[in-house]
């Protein structure tokens, strides 16, 4: 047989030779060398294509895996790992939602056999023991990478419901100065579990305890309307309180993470909205985080005529406990 023009071509005797390719079916001979020259022309085409690429270096340099940092691995940005060795692309603001690290071997995590000495709450303990945290001070704790892991997860919960809830979220810094607080009348009220410290000038400076103060300022420098209203406005940030005791683990420390709400209605009906959005917001946090709650009465200070609500959760060990007292009973939440 002779090659012309790509086609293979055979004397006229053997076109009308016909051959078995398959129970009962009967092909000329032809027609099967056309469909062989066909598969040699493919694959001597894709052989040419393949030559034509560059090799990817990874897969052939032998001194690759020796050159690999775990530790760069894990801090890798554009990446999640998770234990069990999978790679997941982040989504933009997606938080801690993939894996934490490439494998166990290589997770920075200590366990602890006994309850560590200055651990009261069961839940202290269990977080030491367990890796999630690591006492600093008394009432300062770092956090282990699986620690954070679930922080994140709960932060991001929390985020997702109040941007549902139509809010907007903002970050104010730790360090505050003391005028704003000085004006509200709080840089005294706190008295002793304030945080107070001077700059090199001699200012006064102040660990915020609470942040109602620059979100208030920081409407007022921007909303100049009430058209602008109403208004939603939400952070998780970290809090510094001088607790006298802080011997309850995360649940009372001098430094803690919060989320705090703040919302700017021009009339009582906007506010009521309001109100029951964030309350709803609420409601769905807990759902999604499987908590059992109670919505009990709670104190207004200065606002009595507004109603107050706390959401509680009742732990094993804890000083408070709820108690169902008959409707119209002003408080729910008794001291025993």
């Amino acid at each position: 047989m002779d090659r012309v023009r790509g086609r293979i071509c055979e004397p006229e005797r053997v076109r009308k030779r016909r051959i078995v390719i398959g129970p009962g079916r009967r092909v000329p001979v032809c027609k099967l060398a056309d469909r062989i020259a066909h598969v040699v022309d493919l694959v001597e085409y894709k052989r040419a294509r393949a030559a034509e690429r560059p090799e990817p270096q990874h897969g052939r340099d032998p001194e690759h895996k020796q050159r690999r940092n775990p530790a760069q691995v894990v801090t890798d940005s554009e990446h999640e790992y998770s234990i069990c060795g999978r790679v997941r692309h982040k989504r933009p603001g997606a938080g801690y939602d993939g894996g934490v690290i490439t494998r166990l071997s290589n997770y920075f995590l200590k366990t602890l056999r006994e309850d560590p000495a200055d651990a009261e709450v069961m839940s202290h303990k269990l977080l030491v023991r367990a890796g999630y945290i690591r006492r600093q001070a008394p009432g300062v704790f770092g956090w282990m990478p699986l620690g954070l892991k679930v922080k994140g997860k709960l932060e991001q919960i929390i985020r997702e419901e109040m941007l549902a809830a139509g809010a907007h979220e903002v970050h104010f810094p730790g360090l505050l100065p003391r005028e704003p607080y000085e004006a509200t009348g709080r840089w005294e009220e706190y008295g002793d579990a304030l945080f107070r410290l001077k700059d090199r000038h001699g200012a006064d400076y102040l660990l915020a305890p609470t942040h109602e103060e620059a979100f208030t300022l920081m409407v007022k420098d921007i909303v100049t309307s009430y058209k602008d209203l109403p208004l939603a406005l939400f952070q998780i940030q970290d809090k510094y309180r001088d607790e006298a005791r802080p011997r309850a683990g995360l649940l009372r420390g001098r430094e803690f993470t919060m989320k705090d709400a703040y919302t700017f209605d021009a009339t009582d009906a906007g506010l009521d909205a309001a109100y029951q959005k964030q309350r709803d917001a609420y409601e769905r946090i807990f759902t999604r985080l499987g908590l059992e709650y109670v919505i009990v009465s709670a104190d207004a200070g200065p606002w009595e005529d507004r109603a107050a609500r706390s959401f509680c959760c009742q732990p094993r060990l804890a000083r408070t406990r709820l108690c169902a007292l008959p409707e119209g009973t002003p408080r729910t939440l008794r001291r025993m």
